[in-house]
């Protein structure tokens, strides 16, 4: 039993639409945000638990991601998982704030705006989303083709910038099932005290989410179980007192936050692989996060108008500088690199008018250029000297699917269904391809190839 004695506990949950409305473009993203300094620690400093529950496969191959995340500065409770959690598909919901606008709260805590356009029609929004209000329907609307419908509260439709329509239906006022177009992409089952998500399309067991009570009233998260692995969760929230949260993985490794109460950043950390206690100070929020271990060493993570700096486990100290606009827009330009002994490189990387790179200089010299057919969709890889690395075929998708080495290594990759993949093997002698790898979601040789 969990007691909290330090706020009124807020029961209704306060709209989390996990979704990323930019105002200079109709960026679209269903996950909750990937990026962490340090694991499971916001760029704000916050503890944030991501648990992937579910990827519901769409027709054209797409992926609906069905996500459960913890937030510590979240003080508001999603409507199935409770305290300080929330679902992206459900508690998804755009809400009205004391200014007459519409206030979109993120996966990740950040808000955007969507002012009033026409206040007759009830129309608000910005230079790429539009949302219009008509009674309790709340219809969003995207540049890019892309649009929600809501209901009372409750998301009814999603419609993909492709024009496949995700439909999510209710029983009892909760969430029962999502099809799409009538075809059955995920169920849900509600216990006392947990949910089952089931998705026996993609050939994989339901996902069981269990729950514990709060005193005073309201639950929580208490364990996410996947077949034979289990992931669970304590809490402490007393009065006076930092709260803590910890999450014990599969195997019994196990990662333990302490943290404010009211802004949720995070101050001490434990954790079984680092054998040591983590204290955690901040400098100017966003901009910076240093943490020092009872072992001696500093980590560092810093960033600020496109310029991050950051240090790991007594590493180096990597500082980037990134482009701020056009198509390579958020990656790296140069990159500065400072050792422990006082010895440092500094990397340029230069980009085409894709966005690709095709050139990277250290410290003077050439070490890498690329060679793009658009065409062919392929790739090839020189040293600083011009000699051959490796050739690249490229899917939509950008991912690789045949690699070829100078060592007349042949590498092709299949992308199947939920992730998996396979990849199969051949070279010079023997020229019959042979199997060499398979998994699902990555796989070391896989990231290898795609690097």
């Amino acid at each position: 039993m969990i007691t909290i004695k330090s706020f009124t506990f807020i029961k209704i949950f306060a709209a989390l639409l996990l979704f990323n409305l930019s105002h200079g473009a109709c960026s679209f993203s269903w996950e909750s945000s990937k990026f962490r300094p340090f694991k499971n620690v916001t760029a704000k400093g916050c503890l944030m638990f991501s648990e992937k529950i579910a990827d519901l496969k769409l027709s054209n191959g797409e992926i609906l991601p069905v996500t459960a995340d913890f937030l510590s500065s979240s003080q508001t409770s999603s409507h199935y998982l409770g305290y300080k959690w929330f679902f992206n598909i459900t508690d998804s919901v755009p809400v009205k704030n004391e200014a007459n606008q519409y206030a979109v709260i993120l996966s990740n805590g950040e808000k955007i705006i969507l002012g009033v356009l026409d206040p007759v029609k009830k129309i608000y929004g910005n230079d790429s989303w539009k949302l219009s209000e008509r009674g309790s329907r709340i219809d969003v609307a995207g540049s890019c083709g892309v649009s929600l419908s809501f209901q009372k509260g409750k998301i009814q439709k999603y419609k993909t910038s492709s024009g496949l329509s995700v439909n999510f239906m209710y029983e009892d006022g909760r969430l029962s099932s999502i099809n799409e177009d009538g075809k059955p992409l995920a169920s849900f089952a509600y216990g006392e005290n947990s949910m089952t998500v089931s998705t026996p399309q993609n050939g994989n067991s339901p996902v069981k989410i269990y729950f514990e009570n709060i005193t005073g009233g309201g639950r929580i998260v208490k364990a996410v179980e996947r077949g034979t692995e289990t992931t669970s969760f304590e809490y402490g929230f007393e009065k006076n007192r930092p709260f803590t949260a910890k999450c014990i993985y599969p195997g019994g490794s196990f990662s333990e936050y302490e943290f404010d109460g009211k802004s949720g950043t995070v101050r001490k950390e434990r954790s079984h692989s680092a054998g040591h206690t983590r204290t955690y100070s901040y400098h100017e929020l966003p901009d910076g996060i240093s943490r020092r271990g009872s072992n001696g060493d500093e980590d560092l993570w810093q960033s600020k108008n496109g310029i991050t700096k950051e240090k790991i486990n007594g590493g180096p100290t990597v500082t980037k500088y990134k482009i701020m606009s056009g198509n390579a827009i958020g990656k790296v330009r140069k990159e500065i690199v400072e050792y422990p002994d006082g010895q440092s490189s500094t990397t340029i990387f230069s980009y085409d008018d894709r966005g690709n790179i095709f050139m990277e200089i250290r410290d003077g010299k050439i070490v890498k250029s690329v060679k793009y057919d658009y065409g062919k969709n392929t790739a090839e890889y020189f040293d600083g000297s011009n000699n051959f690395i490796c050739r690249k075929e490229f899917d939509g998708k950008r991912r690789v699917i045949l690699y070829e080495n100078a060592k007349m290594q042949k590498f092709k990759v299949s992308y199947l269904e939920n992730g998996e993949f396979k990849i199969y093997y051949s070279n010079e002698r023997n020229k019959n391809a042979k199997f060499a790898s398979a998994g699902k979601n990555g796989g070391e040789l896989l990231k290898q190839l795609n690097h």
